[in-house]
Order: C-alpha cells, then structure tokens, then sequence
C-alpha cells in the first residue's frame, strides 16, 4: 500500500525543500507532508495544520511553519516546535529573507484588516523579533 497525499480541500499548494539534505515538504489543503526526495517516498505527515506558508531555510536546514495565528519549524531532526507569537494574529505569511531574518507579513486580529511587517524570525534563533 502507497503513500498518499491528501487532495485539496482548499487553494493553497506549497513545495519548499531542502535538497542538501534530500527532503520536500508539501503543502496540499493545508496539510503538510515531508518527503525524501531521492526515494521518492512520504516519510511523514505533520502534526502543525492548517499551513498557510512556508520556507526552507538552507543555512539551517529548518523549514518554517506559519498558520493563522502562529509559526512553526520543523528542525534536522523532523521534530516539530512551535515559535511564541508576539501578538495576536489572523494570518501569517512568510516575505523576503535579508541577511539572517526571514520578514513576515503578520494580519492583526480584529475589525479592520490591518496588515503588520514589524516583525521578522531570527532564522539563527528561530524567535520572532520586532525591528
């Protein structure tokens, strides 16, 4: 019996991988799946869902995790870890990486959209810090 990948229940469809380390991590309907790359074989399902964003961090070797309301990363060992949010969220979106930070698009819980690019992942702490 093959591996099987969960089909769409929503739009969103993610591929980040790490190929130094011969691992994928794909995001179908908002649930993740970390695959080998050279064996072409799911190892296994995330526990952290509904996945809105993510990003394979190459220095690192850690692919980071954001949902609605908080981040994620997965580290070398396959483990998953949550990272404290600083502030309430309703969506969280991974942006451009600049030096050792990865900036994030936060939208902010309540009444009008109001969207927050104060923050940024310390890829080396894997903490969120404001600028």
């Amino acid at each position: 019996m093959g591996s099987r990948i969960r089909e769409k229940d929503s739009t969103n469809f993610l591929i980040s991988e790490l190929p130094e380390i011969g691992f994928a991590l794909i995001v179908s309907g908002g649930h993740g799946y970390l695959v080998d790359i050279n064996e072409k074989t799911k190892i296994k399902d995330l526990k952290t869902g509904p996945i809105l964003d993510v990003y394979a961090d190459k220095t690192s070797n850690t692919f980071f995790i954001s949902r609605w309301w908080d981040c994620w990363y997965l580290d070398k060992d396959l483990q998953e870890f949550e990272i404290q949010m600083p502030i309430d969220c309703d969506g969280i979106f991974f942006k451009e990486r600049i030096e050792h930070k990865l900036m994030i698009e936060i939208e902010e819980i309540g009444a009008d959209i109001n969207k927050n690019y104060d923050y940024y992942i310390d890829l080396n702490g894997r903490k969120i810090k404001k600028l």
